[in-house]
């Protein structure tokens, strides 16, 4: 080391000195020097840090993402660098938003797929669990095991979709409770819109308590103090409710047979606008399939099935039945599927009226379901567009006419 080396070095190691540093810990990195001189061959002492008790660990380990560093090395009476590592290193916590017991409210939001402000402010009412954790950020955290008590609650449900939830495991959870609960949430439109009322009429025997409901204040989250909120009511409540309307009376319920046709015309393809047409023109068709619906659910198809003789089919939630079993009960019906039969065998102008494109196309989706074969039947559809999925399904075996046919 040459001459002036050596002083840059021993000016160094005295200003190490003179700030307090560790002898030993400057002797060990710089051999050779004469530290004890520099020093005024005295041997500085540093503090002794002071030892961790298992009260102060635990006071960390609870309050870690709650309260900041300095906040708890202030209660600790220590340094927020000692805080800072006595958790890190030698505890060796995991970071409050990393904590593998936690998951965030955006986390959460990603795995119900919808806006991290409606989590957020779920935890902060109180309505789902969870806590604000320290810092400017405002994170705010779940705890994993709450989270997945919250889902299978049905009290929760009116809140979020299920089948849009991101986590695969967690669907399948909420769906089997779901399955065992053997009921959905209907919101105060789709109970009026099921007897044909208007919401009020509804609401009027929410507040008379003459029906249970739920009211859910600040569903969106983004409101401190919101002026309105949502009501919902039980599916199977709603549908034992009676709406008297004007002199007194009220509106006829559904009988199991004409819940038999409905599952008949839905089972052969009518679209259903056409089936509230056929139950008596004055049905809408909202309440048409909140019926098909409730039948599903209530497993009651096979049993009307079997009651009424009809000839239906069930793969999962596909229904089918050939409509030509059927062609006197369904006239219109087996009209338009001759009009479509004759553009087939014909290349001039298409027969098909406008009128008959619903109902054939509910036909061939119907069988394309059933057949599993593939194309899109959505949007509108023309007669020469009905006419190009005809000849795809004839290509594949499949022939939902009167007379058999063949692709030309």
């Amino acid at each position: 080391m040459s001459t002036i080396d050596l002083l840059i070095e021993q000016a160094i190691v005295a200003g190490e000195l003179a700030a307090g540093g560790d002898v030993e810990l400057i002797r060990a990195r710089s051999p050779g020097m004469p530290v004890a001189s520099l020093a005024g061959g005295k041997r500085t002492k540093t503090a002794k840090a002071l030892s961790w008790s298992d009260a102060e660990d635990e006071f960390l380990r609870q309050n870690l993402g709650l309260l900041t560093e300095d906040e708890m090395a202030r209660r600790l009476g220590r340094s927020a660098i000692a805080v800072h590592l006595r958790w890190k290193r030698d505890l060796m916590l995991p970071a409050p938003s990393k904590d593998p017991r936690y998951i965030t409210a955006t986390k959460a939001a990603q795995i119900l797929d919808i806006d991290a402000h409606k989590v957020v402010g779920w935890v902060d009412q109180g309505r789902m669990p969870g806590e604000r954790m320290a810092g400017k950020r405002g994170i705010r955290r779940i705890p994993r095991l709450a989270f997945r008590r919250w889902l299978v609650k049905p009290d929760h449900w009116m809140l979020f979709d299920v089948e849009k939830i991101k986590d695969e495991q967690l669907r399948r959870l909420v769906r089997l409770a779901r399955t065992r609960w053997g009921d959905e949430w209907w919101s105060l439109r789709q109970a009026a819109d099921y007897h044909e009322a208007n919401t009020k009429d509804v609401l009027r025997h929410v507040y008379r308590q003459e029906i249970p409901a739920v009211r859910v204040e600040n569903i969106a989250g983004r409101s401190s103090n919101p002026g309105w909120a949502h009501w919902f009511v039980r599916r199977s409540d709603a549908i034992k409710l009676v709406i008297h309307r004007g002199s007194g009376g009220s509106r006829r319920a559904w009988s199991e047979g004409g819940d038999a046709f409905t599952l008949l015309a839905h089972s052969v393809g009518l679209p259903i606008n056409n089936i509230a047409w056929l139950m008596g023109g004055d049905w809408p068709a909202k309440r048409v399939s909140y019926r098909l619906d409730s039948l599903r659910k209530r497993d009651q198809i096979p049993e009307l099935t079997a009651k009424y003789e009809l000839a239906i089919e069930t793969r999962g939630k596909v229904m089918f039945c050939d409509w030509r079993l059927y062609r006197r009960r369904f006239p219109r019906l087996a009209q338009a599927m001759s009009a479509l039969a004759n553009d087939l065998s014909s290349e001039g102008r298409p027969e098909l009226k406008p009128g008959d494109i619903p109902l054939v196309r509910g036909v061939l989706s119907t069988w394309a379901k059933w057949h599993e074969v593939k194309g899109s039947l959505r949007g509108r559809m023309s007669a020469e567009r009905v006419i190009a999925v005809s000849r795809r399904l004839l290509a594949h075996g499949v022939s939902p006419f009167l007379k058999e046919m063949t692709t030309q």
